[in-house]
């Protein structure tokens, strides 16, 4: 849910941490990214582009559930006890010992350990088989956008949103045409005196 009602990136989505969620004021901040580095180690890094580092105002019922999955987090870090993963961050990537920097994800297995890029992947594959639709978490970005300049919303405001450094890629890649926008036109036509 956080993909479609954010258009987030699959990669600013799992790295996340709890940070970067502002409940008094219903933000998601972006501020790093996850990769996969050498070694196949996953590694956070800053955003893509200087506007790619954003404040994105959300939902209320998007706030309530990841409330609700806060509070959940504490409930298996309670469950496992010691056997919990805390999660650390050095220049290396993503650890799991106290040789770094604590690193709060917001988006982990039940166990603790922080989700990753692949783990996102086979969910998607799951889905993907369930519903026999050939989506993709990317999807969801393109889905957010259209839905949004569909019903009205500024294309500099969308931009924005999606942290695209130029209005060219928002209105390009992101906009797409839709049953709704060509009856839009079709009454345009019908109105025009």
């Amino acid at each position: 849910e956080v993909g479609y009602y954010t258009g987030l990136r699959r990669s600013e989505v799992i790295a996340l941490s709890w940070d970067d969620i502002d409940f008094k004021n219903n933000y998601i901040n972006v501020t790093h990214t996850q990769s996969v580095g050498l070694k196949s180690k996953d590694i956070l890094n800053s955003p893509k582009t200087v506007s790619s580092k954003r404040s994105i105002l959300v939902v209320d019922s998007l706030m309530k559930k990841l409330k609700k999955w806060k509070k959940k987090q504490k409930e298996n870090k309670l469950y496992y006890g010691e056997f919990y993963i805390n999660n650390y961050v050095d220049e290396k990537g993503i650890i799991n010992h106290e040789n770094g920097n604590t690193y709060d994800f917001v988006f982990r297995k039940e166990n603790g350990r922080a989700l990753v890029s692949s783990d996102i992947g086979r969910s998607m594959k799951m889905i993907k088989k369930d519903l026999n639709l050939p989506i993709k978490f990317h999807d969801l970005r393109h889905t957010h956008a259209t839905i949004l300049i569909e019903n009205g919303a500024p294309l500099k405001a969308v931009q924005a949103r999606l942290g695209h450094s130029k209005l060219d890629t928002t209105f390009n890649i992101y906009l797409h045409s839709t049953p709704a926008m060509e009856k839009e036109i079709i009454d345009i036509l019908e109105n025009i005196k």
